[in-house]
């Protein structure tokens, strides 16, 4: 099936951009290896094979990445609630396991290494008025979470990697959502008081507790 496409790799592919990510590559023709914890909600399109692999074990991702020719990163942790207060669930997914990824590209000579990165690797105590990618980074002391510290350091070394025959780039999206998004939107019209409800978001849904 591979033989006569170019091979990219997508971790984070069930999530909701990685699903629309594997679905514009196969439109550019490419055969895409899937790699997430979990399967995909819907069917893939031709030339799109899924591998359940955590992304911490290189034993697990070495014959993914060897013979692909791009990889697009967009799996992370801690993105939103208290996770993204969780220290060793960010370093080790967000730090440890794109170390491994990168590494493995490295090894098996990987052209191209595209990194979903986010704007909260900018996010400090300073105000942020009319930036660019120029903006310098904060110091980890002035950051108010491990997510945004650890995606931080991830583009660093992705950014670090580039050369000539490696090439490397990290895209800073604001917030993804559109068509097929699982995250329950609720509208808020009025409260009587606002003082009677805590608004609680998490990844999957959105509840309010009464206080």
């Amino acid at each position: 099936m591979e033989e006569s496409s170019p091979v990219a790799l997508v971790t984070g592919s069930s999530g909701y951009f990685g699903e629309k990510l594997v679905t514009a590559l196969a439109l550019e023709g490419y055969a895409v290896r899937c790699v997430d914890l979990n399967p995909p909600e819907n069917k893939l399109p031709e030339k799109c094979v899924f591998t359940k692999a955590n992304m911490l074990s290189e034993e697990e991702m070495e014959p993914l990445i060897r013979g692909a020719q791009v990889i697009f990163h967009t799996a992370s942790a801690g993105m939103t609630g208290s996770y993204q207060l969780d220290e060793n669930l960010n370093k080790k997914v967000n730090v440890s396991g794109t170390a491994t990824i990168l590494n493995l590209a490295q090894k098996h000579a990987v052209k191209r290494f595209i990194y979903t990165s986010s704007y909260n690797v900018i996010f400090s105590k300073k105000e942020l008025i009319n930036i660019t990618e120029e903006e310098p980074y904060p110091d980890d002391k002035d950051q108010y979470d491990w997510y945004s510290k650890t995606k931080k350091e991830a583009e660093k070394m992705i950014l670090a990697a580039n050369n000539e025959d490696f090439r490397t780039c990290a895209l800073r999206p604001n917030g993804i959502y559109g068509r097929g998004w699982k995250i329950i939107v609720i509208d808020i019209v009025s409260f009587r008081d606002f003082r009677d409800f805590s608004v609680i978001f998490f990844m999957e849904i959105l509840f309010y507790q009464n206080i």
